[in-house]
């Protein structure tokens, strides 16, 4: 084939490509998601995967996602029950042995039910502080591990916190 009529299949062939990703647009997404890792892990130092169900950046220390209805983190929660509402944001620290978990669409009698079973589990001796529009509660169990939970009625949301033993 001489250069002339190589170049023109080339185009021909680049064209044809580009059309057909004009025309798709999950290579448009997935083009767009790769650049906004690539920028987020640049400015983050951590690695960077977003999805079309949420986001998770993971770091040395960590891993933090975000999402519509993420699994519950059972490996950093210890033996925590799981609540009854979806999950839309996860803060994990290997240093500290820390979890967060932030909780939406969670009924009240889900969140009291929630409150009676980790206090079951025998966190005791911390603060549990109730009104009309929210409750936060917290303990430590014998074996050092800890857990913060609040509640806020109106907006049906909650946070858990959960630290592993020492």
């Amino acid at each position: 084939m001489k250069k002339s009529g190589f170049k023109l299949t080339m185009l021909i062939l680049m064209m044809a490509l580009l059309l057909a990703a004009s025309g798709c647009g999950a290579i448009k997404d997935k083009v767009s998601e790769k650049v906004s890792e690539g920028i987020i892990e640049g400015a983050l130092g951590g690695k960077v995967d977003i999805e079309e169900g949420g986001s998770k950046i993971t770091f040395e220390e960590g891993q933090m996602e975000v999402g519509e209805d993420l699994e519950w983190p059972k490996d950093a929660m210890g033996n925590l029950p799981v609540p009854k509402a979806k999950i839309t944001f996860i803060m994990k620290d290997d240093s500290t042995g820390t979890c967060g978990v932030t909780l939406s669409e969670f009924a009240l009698q889900d969140a009291k039910k929630y409150l009676e079973e980790i206090t079951a589990l025998g966190f005791k001796d911390g603060m549990n502080i109730k009104d009309e529009t929210s409750f936060m509660y917290t303990g430590k169990r014998d074996d050092g591990s800890g857990i913060l939970f609040s509640y806020t009625v109106e907006a049906k949301e909650g946070v858990i916190s959960f630290e592993k033993p020492k």
